[in-house]
């Protein structure tokens, strides 16, 4: 079955003749297996965007056909803007596909990366076996930049979080999950650092929980991608894989950071709660969610890592 059957046998499920499946992404279905194979271009874009979002569309298509037993992974190497802002940009975020390949490989034991990549995610891992992940730096009345407060998503996520906080008073919002080779600085940056933040998240009891916060007007594939990405680095966190680098111990207390990190060194966190807050998701999730949350939830950190979703309206109606 190539990639425009497959389209049709997905509209035809879900009773959409508008979707469509990412241009960047070349998908087959062959003896039980489903293959995709992903341009240059879209390794090196934002995780969110649908052509970068892989984790999310093969959850979705497996979710639809029961014959697919395993899902490999094949991707073109990127070409690097000659700009350098815009190659390191770039870089990082190819970087960040790299490792999403990797957490995605380790947890579920269905998905397969083509031989042809093997080396290139065998050579990151012992590459990047010292990572470490930065924390706030400021206060929440300079999260998003001036005159940013009160609109749009920014706003939305503090009506939230006023919220949460009637129930769980340990709740705060835009937790950095930038990740450094060995030092916490600009020049070791190995994925996106500074817009790379989670919405929102709460600690509740042993508890982490974390969300992917979306308005009425986002409702892209990308959230699959985006929350378990921010759900494997901070379980990563959670079991020493990655650390905050040293000067945290004496770093100010923005944002709740010093309990989140007492928290991880006393091992009170015993599982990670990754949570899509939205008012809408994609058709593709939105019709089959059930089965969805089902593969999700199966993985072989099933234990550490689980996934739900949230309405908005719910929470904002407390």
């Amino acid at each position: 079955m190539n990639k425009e059957q497959i389209c049709e046998t997905l509209s035809a499920r879900i009773e959409n003749e508008n979707l469509k499946l990412p241009k960047q992404i070349d998908f087959g279905i062959s003896d039980s297996v489903l293959y995709l194979k992903i341009e240059g271009s879209a390794v090196r874009d934002n995780m969110q965007t649908d052509g970068s979002a892989f984790e999310g569309w093969s959850i979705c298509i497996k979710s639809y056909f029961p014959e697919i037993k395993n899902v490999e992974i094949n991707w073109d190497l990127p070409l690097y803007s000659t700009n350098t802002q815009v190659r390191q940009r770039q870089e990082k975020h190819y970087n960040r596909f790299l490792l999403r390949v990797l957490f995605f490989s380790r947890h579920y034991n269905w998905f397969n990366i083509h031989k042809s990549k093997k080396d290139t995610i065998r050579l990151f891992s012992e590459y990047h076996s010292n990572l470490l992940i930065n924390y706030p730096t400021k206060g929440t009345e300079k999260v998003s930049g001036k005159g940013k407060i009160n609109k749009g998503e920014a706003k939305l996520e503090r009506l939230v979080m006023d919220k949460l906080r009637k129930s769980v008073p340990v709740t705060d919002h835009q937790l950095p999950v930038g990740l450094f080779d060995g030092e916490v600085k600009s020049k070791r940056a190995c994925t996106p650092r500074g817009a790379s933040q989670i919405d929102l998240w709460q600690i509740d009891k042993d508890v982490l929980r974390i969300f992917e916060l979306k308005d009425e007007t986002n409702n892209k594939v990308g959230i699959i991608s985006e929350l378990m990405f921010y759900a494997n680095v901070m379980n990563e966190v959670n079991k020493g894989r990655i650390k905050y680098p040293q000067s945290i111990e004496t770093a100010t207390d923005y944002r709740n950071i010093q309990y989140l990190y007492r928290s991880v060194n006393k091992e009170i966190i015993n599982r990670i709660e990754a949570v899509f807050l939205v008012y809408t998701l994609h058709p593709l999730i939105e019709y089959n969610l059930d089965m969805i949350l089902d593969i999700i939830n199966d993985g072989m950190d099933a234990d550490a890592i689980s996934f739900k979703k949230i309405l908005v309206t719910d929470i904002i109606s407390i």
